[in-house]
């Protein structure tokens, strides 16, 4: 059945994926985007565009939300006027998204509100899911905030997931994107001691686990968007540089990246070991697992 389903942060990487998705199954789709001509010379009239959360009230009827918006976490500095945008483009657009929500006549049946596994900070060695505690510090703190504007102001007839997001793994942008060119040029290599656990997801798995939860009425609460089995930094590296065919003998020590990157270095020198336990036990099968899959699937050409 055709759905009428609205994306805030539909034009970036996941969103975009997502969108390609939704179509070929015939369904409408709505973005809000800061910049509607990009939107329409990328979609045409595949695609509807607003930029204004209170134009909602004025459309039909929405089915499915899916609230991905964010500005990117770790590209640079968290200084005061960063986490101050940092805080906007996710705490702040989701209260306006849901106070919009609440505003129409006809809620929607399921929203999707983006969040990420920040939200448990630090997990060394120890296996994380869903039930586990909360962590510390601003990113942790930043994602139960991001969580608390969806919970605390849900239509009261629509159906929350909550999608806690891993490092997502595409050809496309992501992590991969930044990387492939050092790895490429066989200057690829761990990030300090690299024995930090990284939870990652492919890009065709989270944008399959999205429309998994929202096609399923009894899926509901949190979900870690990763994969089944995350790897140390250490084994990443050397799996994609056996997918390139590159060298991997470089190390990024710690110090550097906390040089450049200050407090946001927390994000690639800390170890997240995170399962999807919800997603499992719900049915959900994952089409890449593992790394070499995934890594065989986003660097093939």
């Amino acid at each position: 059945m055709t759905k009428h389903v609205f994306i805030t942060g539909g034009s970036g990487f996941i969103g975009t994926r997502l969108c390609e998705l939704l179509l070929e199954q015939n369904n409408k789709i709505t973005i809000l985007s800061r910049d509607p001509e990009s939107v329409r010379q990328r979609w045409g009239n595949k695609i509807d565009v607003i930029n204004e959360l209170s134009e909602l009230t004025t459309m039909t009827p929405l089915d499915w939300v899916i609230n991905l918006a964010g500005e990117p976490i770790v590209d640079r500095p968290w200084t005061q006027q960063r986490k101050a945008l940092l805080i906007k483009s996710r705490v702040t657009l989701t209260q306006s998204l849901f106070n919009t929500l609440n505003q129409l006549t006809t809620a929607p049946e399921v929203i999707i509100s983006g969040s990420a596994i920040g939200y448990y900070d630090d997990t060394g060695n120890t296996i994380f899911t869903e039930s586990s505690r909360q962590g510390k510090g601003f990113a942790a703190e930043l994602c139960q905030d991001w969580e608390q504007a969806a919970v605390s102001d849900k239509p009261h007839s629509s159906r929350l997931c909550l999608l806690r997001t891993g490092v997502v793994l595409g050809k496309q942008g992501g992590m991969l994107k930044k990387v492939s060119l050092p790895f490429k040029l066989g200057l690829g290599g761990q990030l300090g001691n690299g024995k930090q656990w990284l939870s990652w997801i492919d890009l065709d798995d989270i944008c399959q686990l999205i429309l998994f939860l929202a096609n399923n009425k009894a899926c509901q609460g949190s979900y870690n968007a990763t994969s089944p089995n995350p790897v140390t930094n250490y084994d990443f590296t050397k799996a994609l540089g056996k997918q390139l065919h590159r060298p991997t003998i470089a190390t990024v020590p710690a110090f550097i990246l906390k040089t450049g990157l200050g407090d946001a270095a927390s994000l690639l020198l800390g170890s997240q070991r995170i399962l999807p336990a919800k997603a499992i036990k719900a049915g959900f099968e994952f089409t890449s697992p593992d790394i070499s899959s995934c890594l065989q699937h986003c660097c093939k050409k």
